[in-house]
């Protein structure tokens, strides 16, 4: 129960969940630490404490002289790449674009993680594109996919600029029915930091994937790296019980 709580714990998840209602809206002003003071009848301690941690999580922060505000709250991803990103962000209601960095026939020779996660061989070919996502037209995810030339030959001639998902269901035929997917936090490059139109070295969210297809082969090898002030990650589970 919510009383059985430490006191600060309990003005948090109080914030937490106007914020998340909508009561608080984006740059909103909190009420101040006095009012917050008055209103729960704690210390000053306690709500520094309660507010330290909503900053901390990026649901609020501070401005000297002027008080605490709400945060653009981050974008909700799922992890799972059987559903296209342009159609992920479409059904959150935010409008995308994409900018193509590179598009590249290349050997897997050396490149033993892209080699191991598509079971290839020595010699095979991949082709390589890499993308930057725009997300209300602000810079948030560079992603780079890898599929075998031979599953897919042509590809390289194919528009980028659409979903790959759909690339391969409607061209070749491919359905994605699973994955491997692994979540890291990593620190940008330089190059990584100007693309993503970073100021400082924030950290990112990498997510590496493996999709199969509707055969269990692995068809795709991915990696996306998300901005950690715009993203959260989330996995949602269910029991299904037989009736």
């Amino acid at each position: 129960m919510r009383e059985q709580m430490p006191l600060y714990q309990q003005i948090e998840e109080n914030l937490r969940e106007e914020i998340k209602s909508g009561k608080l809206q984006t740059h909103a002003r909190l009420p101040s630490e006095s009012e917050l003071m008055t209103e729960y009848d704690v210390s000053r301690m306690t709500v520094r404490k309660a507010l330290a941690r909503l900053e901390y999580e990026g649901s609020v922060y501070r401005q000297p002289g002027r008080g605490t505000f709400v945060a653009k709250q981050k974008i909700e991803q799922a992890i799972s790449p059987m559903i296209g990103f342009n159609e992920k962000m479409k059904r959150e209601g935010h409008q995308t674009r994409t900018k193509l960095l590179d598009s590249s026939i290349m050997d897997v020779e050396g490149f033993e993680p892209c080699c191991r996660a598509l079971g290839l061989s020595a010699g095979a070919k991949v082709f390589r594109i890499q993308r930057l996502r725009y997300v209300d037209d602000k810079p948030a995810v560079i992603q780079t996919n890898y599929v075998p030339l031979e599953l897919f030959p042509g590809i390289q001639y194919v528009d980028l600029q659409r979903s790959l998902t759909k690339v391969l269901q409607e061209i070749y035929g491919v359905e994605i029915k699973g994955y491997n997917s692994e979540l890291q936090p990593t620190i940008p490059t330089e190059e990584e930091q100007k693309l993503l139109n970073l100021t400082k070295a924030i950290p990112l969210l990498s997510i590496e994937s493996v999709s199969y297809d509707q055969r269990q082969r692995p068809i795709r090898f991915s990696k996306g790296l998300y901005r950690g002030d715009r993203f959260k990650f989330v996995v949602k589970e269910f029991e299904i019980r037989s009736t």
